[in-house]
């Protein structure tokens, strides 16, 4: 009896305060802002390593795991939403459409296309400024949608099983935002680094396959047009 006791009390307080917490946030919301934001950036995989497995084969070319060390062109397409709960801090979360990859020392490329949500902190001079300098950081979780190679001028999809579906990244990065009246244009970069295993890669000769050390980062320059609903804090 005492411990059902005690497990409702230690709800209900629980409860309260999420309802409480909840409550001083939303009193605190200064600005929501609504936004598009597209761009552009270079990726790379970082700690290849020596493995020389081959990616993909055509006729007398290939791709092999420790030639993709160079530096890759990609887009970046999202749709976010920024809630600034004081006028110097805010959280942004965002999905976004993000091509990234790397290219090889030899001949060809790997694409992989990849819905990221990143969930950005960003912190600003708390100052009615029509520019706004502000810088922002946080995690971001990668899936990936499909992969491509491009060798001897010719594009294929790729296998999944040559690649983790999931990684773990975190970002850091900076930009100015541009308001006039209740619109704002958007200027960042960023620079966001994978922890997480991307590819994988054939053990010897059998159809087992082993997580490689090679991790994606990138470097990401974005535009963005973004609508605020005004002061909402009461």
């Amino acid at each position: 009896m005492r411990k059902a006791r005690a497990l409702e009390l230690m709800v209900t307080l629980g409860c309260f305060a999420f309802s409480l917490n909840a409550q001083m946030l939303t009193q605190n919301i200064a600005t929501i802002k609504t936004g598009l934001r597209f761009g552009g950036g270079l990726s790379q995989f970082r700690e290849v390593g020596d493995i020389d497995s081959v990616l993909y084969r055509k006729n007398d070319d290939k791709l092999q795991w420790n030639t993709l060390t160079q530096q890759q062109g990609g887009l970046y397409f999202s749709g976010a939403i920024e809630i600034m709960y004081w006028k110097w801090f805010g959280i942004r979360p965002e999905v976004a459409y993000a091509t990234r990859g790397a290219k090889s020392q030899e001949e060809g490329n790997v694409q992989l296309h990849n819905i990221a949500i990143p969930v950005s902190i960003k912190l600003k001079i708390p100052r009615d400024w029509v520019v706004e300098p502000n810088i922002f950081f946080g995690p971001e979780l990668d899936i990936l949608l499909m992969a491509y190679a491009n060798l001897a001028g010719e594009t294929s999809e790729l296998s999944e099983n040559h690649f983790n579906t999931l990684d773990f990244a975190l970002f850091g990065g900076g930009g100015l935002d541009v308001n006039i009246g209740n619109y704002s244009i958007i200027m960042e970069a960023k620079y966001s680094m994978g922890f997480l295993p991307t590819g994988k890669a054939k053990i010897g000769r059998t159809s087992e396959f082993t997580d490689l050390d090679a991790k994606s980062s990138s470097l990401t320059f974005i535009l963005g047009l973004g609508y605020s609903y005004g002061n909402l804090k009461k």
